[in-house]
């Protein structure tokens, strides 16, 4: 399974060889081959599916003639069927092409794209979608020629962590070709002051970097004039960058969102534990899950007790499972537990991201774990 980086240099090889081919070996011809590689997650999906699925794209647009090549591999998953449809980032549109499916994803032969459909592909609205049984308006998606970091809004990020049924979903839109951003939040529940992008990672507060402005109801835009520089672009790919809404209420920020991160979080108590116990003692915690690598980090806050372990366990709501991560205590007593960055497994990934993970913290009065928070997305 390759991750972003991996296809970025595949996709650059490919580049490298078809220009040697196009130049005659360097004789000074046009080239007219361009190669693309395309990074697909289930974050992308309209709405997003709960996958840990990965996948990558090579293609390759001859612009001497107009036809468009390629392949596309999935891991972690059975495609039914993949298209290359029509639509931005954040929107759903008509298939456009359908990709006979491969033995390990699916393959498109040489097939002449019309003008205007050119001019979608430049402008980075054709996607790619790779359908499955489980997901069958699609598991997969890549926007081609962009890369898309998508995030959902929770008052569980903020720092501190804010108390709210408010919500949201965003993303930022890269070209990779000229560094310019794009960028949309969407709000429920709430009425926000302002919208910005700031920097800095998980459970750390930093600088604004970009103001976005209200579009229509709940919805915020940012077009930046200016590209990302490259300490900017490299926080982005990173996921070291963050969305904040803030409201009346709340003008530190409502909700927050990291950038291009699958972010879980968790509400702890006793009544969660199997069997429940009468502890008042209660946590909160979240989880970062990177889809390109397969890892999780985070944090657990313990408050009203202490404890002698805590654990991320494999298990649904109402079922005790096997320990998955062993957690740390940044000081002992101080109830501030962490995720250490850690390698799932496929069918680890996938319980993680269906809800099937729990936090639990132990201690001598309580061996089998006295609070316990379910891990949801």
């Amino acid at each position: 399974m390759f991750n972003l980086n991996q296809w970025r240099a595949y996709a650059l090889a490919i580049a490298s060889a078809s220009a040697l081919l196009a130049c005659g070996g360097g004789s000074g011809s046009v080239v007219s081959n361009e190669v693309t590689s395309v990074a697909l997650n289930s974050a992308q999906q309209v709405p997003a599916a709960s996958s840990a699925a990965t996948g990558g794209a090579t293609l390759s647009l001859n612009r001497a003639t107009g036809e468009l090549s390629g392949a596309v591999t999935v891991s972690g998953m059975t495609a039914t069927a993949a298209h290359i449809h029509a639509g931005a980032a954040g929107a759903n549109g008509a298939v456009v092409l359908t990709l006979p499916l491969s033995a390990t994803g699916a393959t498109l032969a040489p097939t002449v794209l019309t003008a205007a459909q050119i001019v979608s592909y430049d402008a980075g609205e054709l996607y790619l979608n790779v359908h499955s049984a489980a997901f069958p308006n699609g598991e997969l998606r890549g926007q081609i020629g962009r890369e898309v970091f998508a995030a959902k809004l929770s008052g569980a990020q903020q720092v501190p962590s804010v108390s709210t049924a408010s919500s949201g979903s965003g993303y930022v839109v890269l070209d990779p070709k000229t560094g310019l951003i794009s960028a949309k939040v969407l709000l429920t529940g709430f009425t926000a002051t302002a919208v910005h992008i700031h920097t800095g990672a998980l459970g750390a507060n930093g600088g604004v970097l970009e103001t976005f402005h209200s579009h229509a109801a709940g919805e915020f835009v940012a077009h930046p004039t200016a590209p990302l520089s490259t300490t900017d672009l490299a926080s982005l790919r990173a996921g070291n960058l963050y969305f904040n809404a803030h409201s009346a209420a709340n003008p530190n920020g409502e909700v927050r969102g990291q950038v291009g991160q699958t972010v879980g979080v968790a509400n702890g108590n006793g009544a969660q534990q199997v069997p429940a116990n009468a502890s008042t003692a209660t946590g909160t915690g979240v989880v970062t899950y990177n889809a390109a690598t397969m890892t999780v980090t985070g944090k657990f806050t313990l408050l009203g007790t202490t404890s002698t372990a805590g654990h991320i366990h494999a298990g649904a709501t109402g079922v005790n499972g096997a320990v998955i991560v062993t957690l740390t205590e940044t000081t002992t007593g101080s109830g501030v537990w962490t995720v250490p960055s850690t390698v799932l497994t496929a069918s680890q990934a996938q319980a993680l991201l269906a809800g099937g993970m729990y936090f639990n913290f132990h201690n001598a009065t309580f061996a089998g774990g006295e609070v316990r928070g379910q891990i949801g997305f």
